[in-house]
């Protein structure tokens, strides 16, 4: 697995553990005192072990080996968390979750193998979203290096948003696209002002 600095991001920040340490993400999906209880606690256990793996991975230096061996680390964390956490809402409450983490990434929510799924994507559609998501890195790193002030970094933000809208929701058939309008819920105030944040 090669480091991936975009998709990592975009998972941090999504990460069920990160997100139920929110009250705001907690009262979207009106849990029950009992319920806020654990996965307070879950998310506080999870955030520790984040905080921990974070000076590890800065104290080890630019090493790639050792990078992508700690983002494995957090990857399977992430996913620890997520079931542990899941595993204490109802079905209604893990879908509503799963809406809010597609809403926050955008368009980019695609990537994800339950939503391609939900959405019945063919092989060659699978294909050609592979193919956008390989030039990511290079697009937002170009994007980096060609941003001289803050303003010019926002304006090229949505450039590659624009784009990645374009190509992205052009590779939906109608129905699908209809699908995945649905697939998100209704919008949550909380997950578009995380999504305007970045990634």
């Amino acid at each position: 697995m090669g480091f991936d600095p975009f998709s990592m991001g975009r998972k941090m920040m999504t990460s069920t553990g990160m997100l139920m340490g929110q009250n705001e993400f907690k009262k979207e999906l009106k849990l029950s005192g009992d319920q806020n209880k654990k996965i307070s606690d879950l998310a506080k256990n999870h955030q520790k072990k984040i905080q921990e793996m974070t000076k590890k991975a800065q104290s080890s230096g630019p090493d790639m080996g050792a990078m992508t061996a700690q983002m494995k680390e957090m990857d399977d964390l992430n996913d620890e968390t997520d079931k542990a956490i899941r595993a204490e809402l109802t079905p209604e409450q893990s879908r509503r979750l799963s809406q809010l983490q597609w809403q926050i990434v955008g368009v980019k929510a695609v990537y994800e193998p339950d939503l391609q799924k939900e959405l019945g994507l063919s092989e060659d559609q699978l294909t050609k979203l592979a193919e956008w998501k390989k030039g990511e890195n290079s697009r937002m790193m170009a994007l980096v290096q060609a941003s001289r002030s803050a303003n010019a970094m926002k304006d090229a933000r949505k450039k590659i948003k624009k784009d990645d809208e374009t190509n992205i929701l052009g590779i939906l058939q109608p129905d699908q696209l209809q699908k995945y309008k649905l697939a998100l819920g209704p919008e949550s105030k909380v997950a578009k002002k995380l999504s305007e944040s970045g990634f």
